[in-house]
């Protein structure tokens, strides 16, 4: 009888170690939609991490897959039974079109130490450069050059150009029109002198009056090389 106690006592307690363990659960689910957004909107959803085991859940960290996805823990610690919250925050501004991200959590859960919560959305745009960049040849620091877009209303509203900026010294806009009815294009030209040698990669914004978008995001893209001197 002895042994026998001895055997199922020797077969229960590694059993019971191995099923107090902490376990976490996404309520919400592992993957999210965002829906329908239009381009520069920033969005943020708020999910509750569950610990469904029965010891502490540690999460060590959070990370996004890139720097438009931003998280924030309220608590790393949690006890059986109880919840968290993560806020994750999109920064849709430099995308468009249907787009898919993930948020990974690392934790001390046995079974799966790295959770990923999958999201996508779908970023629409008022308005459409194209081409989408002022891509310019190499060139110098004594040199100008132009180069020009055309800038179109998706939209069934009217939208007007409230300004271009970029804050790449020698740069200067000029835009035959700044209210655009809907389907209507325009074009935007750009001269810049460089007065700098190096890549070139800079924004260019555009802002409008529409409010649900109102900064439209393009690019200078240009290597500047050092001007010739005289012989």
């Amino acid at each position: 009888m002895k042994k026998v106690f001895v055997l199922w006592f020797s077969v229960l307690v590694p059993l019971s170690i191995s099923f107090a363990q902490p376990k976490l659960q996404v309520v919400e689910g592992s993957t999210l939609d965002l829906g329908e957004m239009f381009q520069g909107e920033k969005v943020e959803r708020n999910l509750t991490i569950k610990n469904v085991g029965n010891k502490p859940l540690v999460i060590d960290r959070v990370q996004a897959s890139c720097g438009c996805t931003a998280t924030l823990l309220a608590d790393k610690n949690v006890e059986p039974g109880k919840t968290t919250s993560l806020l994750v925050s999109f920064d849709s501004k430099n995308f468009s079109g249907i787009i898919h991200k993930s948020v990974s959590i690392f934790s001390n859960e046995p079974d799966s130490a790295t959770r990923e919560i999958r999201f996508t959305a779908n970023v629409t745009r008022l308005l459409e450069s194209s081409p989408p960049i002022f891509s310019l040849s190499t060139t110098r620091t004594d040199t100008t050059l132009t180069s020009s877009v055309l800038l179109k209303n998706l939209s069934n509203k009217s939208i007007e150009i409230l300004g271009i900026t970029c804050d790449e010294p020698g740069t200067k806009f000029n835009l035959k029109k700044k209210e655009l009815n809907p389907g209507e294009a325009v074009q935007l030209t750009l001269t810049f002198t460089p007065s700098r040698i190096g890549y070139v990669y800079k924004q260019v914004v555009v802002k409008t009056s529409h409010p649900k978008q109102a900064q439209f995001t393009m690019y200078l893209v240009c290597n500047v090389q050092a001007s010739r001197k005289p012989n």
